[in-house]
């Protein structure tokens, strides 16, 4: 549930979007119409079709990039509390892709999300806890 690439309609400042991995295209695209068939996709589907926009239409600039992919896994959490719990509570956070079986390790690049993400499960367990 905490892949960005999972099906999990979210509300940002920015629209609704289906996948926390669309907006991330969507946010990192020069403005163009077509980027917003990003909205509505979510795994692989949303991967390929932002490399495509990006590939077609460049890259953009969004200076609280973080800050908005971090607030739409935390909206994402907030419907999915059963996603953090005491059994595992400890597990280490890995970011990585699998393709057809090559494990490519992605964690230094992506450390910031990986720290967020992990302060939202302790603000979660907290929460949780105070119940």
């Amino acid at each position: 549930m905490l892949s960005n690439f999972y099906f999990c309609p979210i509300k940002t400042q920015d629209g609704l979007f289906n996948s926390v991995e669309g907006y991330w295209y969507w946010l990192g695209i020069e403005d163009c119409e077509e980027k917003d068939v990003l909205r509505k996709l979510s795994g692989y589907q949303a991967k390929k079709k932002g490399e495509e926009l990006k590939k077609k239409y460049g890259k953009r600039f969004e200076e609280k990039f973080e800050d908005k992919i971090l607030q739409a896994i935390w909206d994402k959490v907030k419907q999915k509390w059963k996603m953090f719990n005491v059994d595992n509570a400890t597990l280490p956070f890995e970011h990585y892709y699998n393709f057809g079986g090559k494990v490519v390790n992605v964690k230094e690049k992506y450390l910031w999300m990986i720290e967020g993400i992990d302060k939202i499960r302790w603000f979660v367990l907290k929460k949780i806890g105070s119940k």
